[in-house]
């Protein structure tokens, strides 16, 4: 991981040269409810001191305009439009892979239900309030 106080300057002069690589975090997965404000990460709403290396005006105003909107219906309009500028300008590319679960041992668990989640560590431990010992 790059401080993204020494990559931002090269984003804003248009000079960077280094490609990014899962740089859209968490949010920009679909699983999320569509109707929540989508954009933070990809705007310069995001924390200081780190960024995915995107600070785009459409990801802004998204996430402006649906993280202030009482009504659902809106915020899915707004919703539609931040993934169809996802796949217009493909900010978003990346790799599929197969999730990949950990094991257990089968003689000390008796069940464990590791559920799906919108995380970027897909495939780590998690649920394990869920696990049932034997």
């Amino acid at each position: 991981k790059t401080a993204y106080s020494t990559y931002r300057p090269g984003l804003v002069a248009r000079t960077n040269k280094t490609p990014g690589v899962n740089i859209c975090g968490d949010e920009n997965k679909s699983n999320f409810p569509y109707d929540w404000a989508h954009g933070f990460v990809k705007s310069s709403f995001s924390a200081g001191g780190y960024g995915v290396g995107q600070e785009l005006p459409y990801a802004t105003k998204s996430y402006s305009l649906m993280s202030a909107e009482p009504d659902k219906a809106v915020r899915e309009e707004l919703a539609a439009e931040f993934y169809t500028n996802n796949r217009k300008w493909a900010n978003c590319i990346g790799f599929f892979e197969e999730p990949l679960w950990p094991y257990w041992d089968p003689n000390q668990l008796e069940s464990w239900d590791m559920r799906p989640q919108a995380n970027g560590n897909i495939g780590t431990i998690n649920n394990i309030n869920l696990a049932v010992m034997k």
